[in-house]
């Protein structure tokens, strides 16, 4: 059995955190527009809970592994200014007006959706706090020929700010977070532009960016979607992508260069002041949490203890999203807690331990045999 404490953050991420605990800077079009002839080649990752909403968070995805090495996306802008999106698996058009960028072009191996009514991506300047909320609607082609129309609403929050760990060398201060929940309805083989609730297919959809000051584009994405039939869900997925600065290293890009320039000159600055001030290398001030994970066959059982009192949220996952069990307790400090999962019904294979106290998450990666 091997004892836990949370990923200490070296001391220079506290005094930065301290430093970089101010408004972050907002999304705009002069550093995070999608630019023509960018290319990018992005990770699939394994899937982790995006954590909790607010303002000094830790988001630490440093502990997951590739799914998928490379994923390349291009963006290519045409002489209308419509903007494409292309990857392996879908093709995206946008248009930017009044300050909002749009999809309005949709296509897949399964779909084609042309919007009548586009749908919001962006909202420009976006800054922590800011949420927008809009309808959209268009129609096309699902499975080859059979004819569809779609309707839905996207609500478009920055609701975190806080500090992004993509891996040992990767820690990137001042990140924020942006929730975008799209609802869809889709019903087909229809003519009429009225939407038959009893014919419907519905979709929502939980996504969540991670955009980082001096990188055009989101360093990391959390991506889950649950579709429904007749209001009841039927299936559940959920996939993440990380785009490593390295891998943004090649775009000729002076603004962000220049942000990145300034950024390390400050973080250099503050990096003195704690050598000279000696302040103590200790793990996040909020981290509380102590424990122990025991896997006894099918048994898996979590002992832990608290600094002070808190809330514990626990979930057992597999490595795409999917949530198997969980618990939810308020732990006193310094109180001995067991929370005990009976893991006989699930099937072979890795699995993921969250611990969430007070909004410091912990996760830990365990094997079913």
């Amino acid at each position: 059995m091997k004892h836990h404490k949370a990923r200490n953050i070296a001391s220079v991420l506290l005094l930065s955190l301290a430093y970089f605990a101010a408004a972050q800077d907002a999304i705009t079009t002069k550093c995070n527009m999608m630019r023509d002839a960018d290319s990018l080649s992005m990770q699939r990752m394994e899937y982790l809970w995006a954590g909790e909403k607010g303002k000094k968070q830790i988001w630490d995805f440093s502990s997951l592994e590739a799914i998928r090495g490379d994923y390349p996306v291009k963006i290519c802008v045409d002489s209308t200014g419509t903007i494409g999106r292309y990857d392996s698996n879908s093709i995206r058009q946008y248009r930017l007006k009044s300050q909002a960028l749009h999809m309005t072009h949709y296509e897949d191996r399964l779909e084609l959706v042309r919007y009548d009514k586009a749908k919001l991506a962006m909202r420009y300047p976006f800054q922590y706090g800011d949420s927008i909320a809009e309808p959209f609607s268009g129609e096309g082609i699902y499975c080859g020929d059979h004819k569809v129309k779609v309707e839905g609403q996207v609500i478009l929050q920055a609701d975190g700010a806080g500090t992004l760990i993509l891996s040992e060398r990767d820690t990137l201060h001042k990140a924020l977070r942006v929730c975008t929940i799209t609802t869809t309805s889709m019903a087909m083989d229809v003519d009429s532009a009225y939407i038959d609730p009893d014919n419907l297919k519905q979709e929502v959809e939980e996504r969540y960016d991670w955009y980082v000051p001096g990188y055009r584009y989101p360093l990391y994405t959390t991506i889950q979607r649950t579709s429904y039939a007749n209001l009841t869900p039927v299936a559940s997925r959920s996939w993440a992508y990380r785009l490593l600065p390295d891998e943004l290293s090649h775009l000729d890009d002076a603004v962000n260069d220049s942000i990145r320039k300034n950024a390390s000159s400050t973080e250099a600055g503050n990096t003195a002041r704690l050598s000279d001030s000696q302040q103590d290398e200790s793990a996040h001030p909020d981290d509380i949490l102590h424990y122990n994970v025991n896997l006894d066959g099918r048994q898996m059982t979590l002992t832990y203890t608290l600094d002070a009192d808190g809330t514990v949220n626990i979930l057992i996952a597999d490595v795409m999203g999917l949530v198997y069990r969980r618990d939810s307790r308020t732990t006193k400090a310094g109180e001995t807690a067991t929370a005990s999962f009976d893991c006989s019904g699930l099937r072979s294979g890795k699995y993921i331990l969250y611990i969430n106290v007070n909004g410091i998450i912990h996760s830990e990666k365990v094997t079913l045999r």
